[in-house]
């Protein structure tokens, strides 16, 4: 998908092709899956002053733009997180740091094999569009799909029974509506943590 302005039925076009994506994206090799996300990497580095340009258009955000890291351990153990397929992940998140949201998300669900329908915030899609257009080029059809629109679009992807897990960044009160909302469908998170010493 490639418009800002979604409907709810995108919403069913987009789950049914992630639904259908998945079945043989998830069970790519994972050296496949790391290739893939290399091929987009190359695809975006041409353009990381095209996109720091729309993001300070976009939002307001100053320069420079740095993709957060994160590592779990301590002078006597690694912890390590194995995340496992579950199907079609869905992402909802404002308009603040898109690209920095979209890519925190969407790693883990690419790497584990998963689908994702992402769904940015309608005051800052530009940036995002532009990105998953780029994985489009890379990633077999279905795999990364995005959906703008307005108020209706999240409550139909939460409450989608063909959508197998949910992750959002927002306020506590729009948590608390989407975790009404998924429980509805019983949405399940599925991760491992597995401590080495």
């Amino acid at each position: 998908m490639g418009r800002t302005r979604g409907h709810t039925q995108d919403v069913e076009d987009v789950v049914r092709s992630a639904n259908e994506a998945f079945k043989s994206w998830s069970t790519t090799p994972f050296g496949e899956r790391v290739d893939k996300i290399l091929q987009w990497k190359h695809l975006y580095e041409p353009h990381i002053e095209d996109f720091t340009k729309l993001l300070v258009a976009e939002c307001g955000k100053p320069r420079p733009l740095r993709m957060p890291e994160e590592q779990i351990e301590d002078d006597t153990r690694i912890a390590i997180t194995r995340h496992v397929p579950v199907g079609v992940i869905t992402t909802i998140y404002p308009w603040n740091f898109p690209l920095v949201l979209f890519i925190r998300k969407i790693l883990p669900a690419l790497l584990t094999g998963c689908s994702i329908v992402v769904k940015p915030s309608p005051f800052t899609p530009y940036s995002v569009l532009k990105m998953v257009e780029l994985a489009q080029k890379v990633f077999p059809p279905g795999v990364v799909q995005v959906i703008g629109g307005d108020d209706s679009i999240g409550p139909a992807l939460v409450q989608h029974p063909d959508i197998n897990k949910v992750t959002f960044t927002r306020s506590n009160a729009t948590g608390k509506r989407i975790m009404a909302s998924a429980a509805v469908t019983l949405k399940r998170k599925a991760k491992q943590v597995l401590e080495t010493t």
